[in-house]
């Protein structure tokens, strides 16, 4: 049926716009649903506007075929993208007209913005009192048996990989998740605004979560610290484990939608990964770090909480409202 389409609109002429929505509960495609409108009659002997319904069987296979994730999105001539966040009659109007007079159409990427703030919260995710200490904690059972600079640098990478490799696992689970059901996107960026808000928070001081995990981290510290296969299940663990991390990675859930998903989280992870490579170089002197951080610590997680909060609120007022 896709071919069939494309067929038919390399015949007439006319470009061929598919817009994605939900049909209720989506505040985001009722201001799109009208600027697809004006497109529509301004170019309407030009283009072909298909709308396409994502609770539809038919419409959520075709929504799929194209690997979307989120709602409101176009898709032109079956090969470029328009998401939710980038519709606008400037847009729609630039890459309609580029296709109309078969000249390349404006790179289809992320906007810098976007991708600056994805690997900002890798780096803060990591650069954290609660991560800083721990690694310290771990170090100690490590780096105290040996001099040797390249033993240290490997035992706080082993540690690094673990912990980004749960956030892949994360964006990545996240990310299928929307793909086969995307008529949950709206609850999951709910969820994870509520949740990103109570975590930043608690970072700034005014809210107690009420359970800790610091004598878990003590017991499987002491356990698995002495092998790399033990470091990296630790760093993979930790990551479920320290309130003040997950957060982050949940505000970049929001960004993980269609070709952007690879993008973002590759920064996100460079971004987190980053910090682990200034600790191993300093592995030697990871007490010392630690101190030094320490007392700067309310200020770094009252920074960390006012991100975490003002980004939970622009997803609310740009995604939701």
């Amino acid at each position: 049926m896709l071919f069939a389409c494309l067929g038919v609109v390399h015949a007439s002429d006319k470009v061929l716009v598919e817009f994605f929505y939900f049909p209720s509960g989506c505040y985001t495609c009722d201001n799109a649903k009208s600027l697809i409108t004006d497109i529509e009659r301004q170019y309407s002997d030009k283009i072909h506007v298909e709308w396409v319904n994502v609770k539809d069987s038919e419409g959520l296979q075709r929504f799929r075929q194209y690997n979307l994730t989120r709602v409101p999105a176009v898709m032109v001539n079956h090969e470029y993208t328009i998401l939710s966040n980038e519709i606008s009659l400037e847009k729609l109007r630039t890459v309609i007209e580029a296709y109309l007079h078969e000249t390349p159409p404006p790179p289809s990427s992320s906007t810098p913005l976007s991708l600056i703030v994805a690997f900002s919260l890798g780096f803060f995710e990591t650069f954290s009192p609660c991560l800083i200490a721990i690694l310290s904690f771990i170090l100690s059972y490590t780096i105290g048996k040996t001099t040797c600079f390249k033993e240290g640098m490997l035992y706080v990478m082993t540690f690094g990989i673990g912990f980004v490799s749960a956030a892949i696992f994360i964006g990545a689970t996240f990310a299928l998740v929307l793909i086969s059901m995307p008529s949950l996107q709206n609850a999951f960026v709910w969820i994870i605004c509520v949740f990103v808000i109570i975590f930043g928070f608690n970072l700034l001081g005014l809210f107690k979560l009420p359970f800790q995990t610091k004598s878990l981290v003590k017991k499987l510290t002491e356990r698995y610290a002495f092998t790399y296969a033990g470091l990296f299940l630790l760093g993979f663990l930790f990551y479920f484990l320290d309130p003040c991390i997950s957060p982050f990675l949940f505000n970049v859930l929001v960004m993980l939608q269609n070709s952007e998903f690879t993008l973002h989280l590759i920064l996100f992870c460079l971004g987190a990964i980053l910090p682990f490579i200034f600790i191993g170089i300093a592995a030697g002197s990871a007490s010392k770090l630690t101190r030094k951080t320490y007392k700067h610590r309310r200020k770094i997680r009252a920074i960390s909480g006012l991100i975490l909060i003002s980004y939970a609120l622009y997803l609310i007022l740009s995604y939701l409202l």
